[in-house]
């Protein structure tokens, strides 16, 4: 597995060289942990059998005023498909 990071910007992205996906995962206000990063690749693995191999998962975790948000950006095809989620 390859993992390249960038700990001052605190962004991190995973390829596991196997023609999977591959994550782009960052935080704004938040770290982005092992356990965390771990946590995002399972949940959004599970979609990679409906998309090409090596499709790129942008991955943004925040917390602003005690909301936790995470928002999932996934180029398709010339299209984009987004998901965002917000808990209070």
């Amino acid at each position: 597995e390859m993992k390249e990071c960038d700990w001052s910007s605190d962004v991190c992205s995973s390829d596991l060289g196997d023609g999977s996906m591959k994550f782009i995962i960052s935080g704004k206000n938040i770290t982005v942990t092992d356990g965390l990063r771990t946590a995002v690749e399972d949940k959004l693995g599970k979609l990679e059998r409906y998309f090409t191999p090596d499709t790129e998962v942008v991955v943004t975790l925040s917390v602003e005023k005690e909301r936790q948000k995470i928002e999932v950006t996934i180029p398709v095809k010339g299209n984009i498909i987004r998901s965002e989620q917000v808990s209070n």
